[in-house]
């Protein structure tokens, strides 16, 4: 059903700038590009008083903070977002879960049956591997799987050249950060001279322009549901090098970048994929989905990627730096890489 009888609720707080919620508000976005009337039913939080909710410049999107809902309905809460869940759950509207990512299934709901008593007729997945994680979780419901969108700054030309330089996001792994950036400059102490660069507290356009910048993006990501930043990373020509998080194991492969996982341990493997090899693969990578469709096992992910998981050891520090040292990058590289971390 179309047309004005229809209406889509995804149920917020209100900042739409950064994380999940701009992914919402993009959602939005899209669904009125289709024709459908959807807006945010707006949950101020305790401490926001009358503000207004927050857009990004020109995104500005239809929005209530109440709302008499019917049967003919939607409303779309995220999966870590009880207030909004116990706000409807009384409603007649028919009632879908946004969970982007696995992870955090379980935050605001004790468990699948919870769930469904609450009304939730279908899950959006943010990735395929996600929906994937949540059938395994016992999800039996439709469940379909939306990838985030890479914002086109990302891929657009540089203004300036790009310098040798390390971007990361320290917010999920600040202390592994610390560890693999003071492991190299003590390991190897001729980069001491290569800048790094954090992004932290910028909005994605300025993100963009710092991450273009860069030669390097070291993947700091942990407990993804898809892992956007090694995604905008490589739209940018960026090498990147570091964690997958699991959940990039829905993009990363060992054509399109250096990754490693958390049971790390050194072992012998073959040399890294060249910068111009490493960085046109990435640039495809944010575009071309994986074979295969949620739910149907190992087949959702290419071969060398199957079964890999997470392990909770923590990187070891001087394999990790000898990684970043030995980058394909043509300026960061003295010699071929011969010891590394597990590979994905």
């Amino acid at each position: 059903m179309r047309g004005r009888d229809l209406r889509i609720f995804y149920v917020t707080t209100g900042q739409h700038v950064a994380g999940g919620q701009l992914i919402n508000l993009e959602h939005v976005a899209a669904l009125r590009r289709m024709g459908f009337d959807a807006r945010f039913l707006i949950l101020p939080m305790d401490d926001a008083g009358d503000a207004a909710p927050t857009f990004p410049p020109g995104l500005e999107s239809p929005w209530q903070y109440e709302a008499e809902l019917t049967a003919d309905d939607w409303v779309v809460c995220g999966e870590m977002h009880g207030r909004g869940m116990l706000h409807v759950i009384k409603s007649p509207a028919r009632k879908v879960v946004h969970n982007q990512n696995w992870h955090y299934s379980f935050q605001a709901v004790r468990d699948m049956p919870s769930l469904r008593r609450w009304g939730c007729e279908a899950i959006i997945a943010g990735s395929r591997i996600g929906a994937e994680k949540i059938v395994e979780l016992g999800w039996d419901g439709p469940i379909p799987a939306v990838r985030v969108f890479v914002e086109p700054a990302f891929a657009q030309p540089l203004d300036a050249p790009r310098k040798l330089a390390v971007a990361f996001m320290s917010r999920k792994r600040g202390m592994e950060g610390k560890l693999i950036n003071g492991a190299l400059l003590s390991l190897h102490p001729r980069h001491l001279d290569v800048p790094w660069v954090q992004i932290r507290g910028v909005a994605r356009p300025k993100a963009a322009e710092m991450v273009k910048g860069c030669e390097v993006f070291l993947s700091l990501s942990h407990m993804e549901g898809l892992g956007l930043p090694p995604l905008e990373a490589m739209a940018a020509g960026s090498l990147v090098v570091g964690f997958h998080g699991v959940g990039g194991l829905e993009y990363a492969t060992e054509a399109n970048g250096d990754w490693f996982d958390d049971a790390a341990s050194p072992r012998r493997h073959r040399p890294s994929p060249g910068r111009a090899a490493g960085c046109a693969q990435g640039r495809r990578a944010p575009r071309r989905p994986p074979p295969g469709r949620p739910g149907d096992g190992g087949r959702v992910l290419p071969r060398p990627l199957r079964g890999r998981t997470e392990g909770g050891l923590g990187p070891d520090p001087r394999a990790a730096a000898r990684k970043l040292s030995r980058s394909p990058h043509a300026k960061f590289r003295r010699r071929p890489v011969g010891v590394s971390l597990r590979r994905v």
